[in-house]
């Protein structure tokens, strides 16, 4: 149904959060784990949506939590999406320094879900993003 992407540094608390937030729908999750910091986010990305067996991809990053409601949601966008629609931008909560940022009025958005055979990541060092 759906294939999970991570990438981390390290296993820790946060990696074993992220990955519990989507267990339940029980994902392919494919894991990407490396101390060096000089690797290309982008290359990496692209790498392991190769490796993913199933049409939709999530790219979680290792301090992600998906809630309850919005993995309702991904599940049913899975199931019943209309073929023409690629990617979707899931909505977050930015932080800085441990705080949620609110200045600005900024609604923070990005594309995380999408068709395993319609994006690809630009080959970013860091800021990386998908090409859907």
């Amino acid at each position: 149904m759906i294939s999970v992407l991570i990438i981390c540094r390290r296993v820790d608390n946060y990696l074993i959060r992220a990955i519990n937030s989507v267990i339940s729908i029980k994902p392919q999750v494919i894991i990407d784990i490396s101390e060096s910091s000089k690797s290309n986010l982008g290359e990496r990305k692209n790498r392991l949506i190769k490796i993913a067996k199933y049409e939709w991809i999530l790219v979680l990053d290792t301090d992600e939590v998906v809630s309850k409601e919005l993995l309702s949601k991904i599940v049913q966008i899975a199931r019943v999406s209309p073929n023409e629609v690629n990617g979707y931008r899931i909505t977050y909560q930015n932080y800085i320094f441990g705080r949620p940022v609110y200045y600005g009025g900024e609604k923070y958005a990005r594309v995380q879900l999408f068709r395993k055979n319609m994006a690809k990541y630009a080959a970013l060092p860091i800021h990386e993003y998908p090409i859907v």
